[in-house]
């Protein structure tokens, strides 16, 4: 297998297993306790999809990255 092939399969078996969210309902409900004040629909609007599409900024970031370092090995 060539080296650029197994880093970008590598790199899209991480950005599936980030997305996962096994800890989703946990974290759903200690944000969502009285103290702090979220609503759990405020937490699907406003906070979840600030981790998913900073995920995906950071993918295309690190598939960059892969190329300019395969080109300098």
């Amino acid at each position: 297998m060539q080296p650029w092939l197994r880093v970008s399969l590598l790199l899209c078996v991480f950005g599936f297993f980030r997305e996962l969210r096994v800890s989703e309902p946990f974290v759903t409900e200690f944000l969502s306790g009285e103290w702090r004040d979220i609503e759990p629909e405020q937490l699907n609007r406003d906070v979840y999809p600030i981790g998913t599409y900073s995920q995906v900024a950071l993918l295309v970031f690190m598939f960059l990255l892969t190329d300019v370092l395969s080109l300098m090995l």
